[in-house]
């Protein structure tokens, strides 16, 4: 079921920007990125994104992703 609802979303929403989201919400990201784009291999840094300044200002207990 979970494949067949990825499947339909990559075909839904093509070229929308969707998919980056998809692959790092299933885990498939440094699996499949590979495949699509020859020589571009993404790390398990790029299942995170920095934290804003602003909610670093706000919530001091907050520490940056590593990146």
């Amino acid at each position: 079921m979970r494949a067949a609802l990825i499947r339909e979303r990559r075909m839904e929403f093509v070229a929308e920007g969707h998919r980056w989201f998809d692959l790092v919400r299933t885990k498939t990201l440094e699996t499949l990125v590979p495949i699509a784009k020859p020589g571009v291999v993404p790390a398990a840094k790029n299942y995170l994104f920095p934290i804003p300044q602003n909610e670093l200002d706000l919530n001091k207990n907050l520490k940056q992703n590593d990146y």
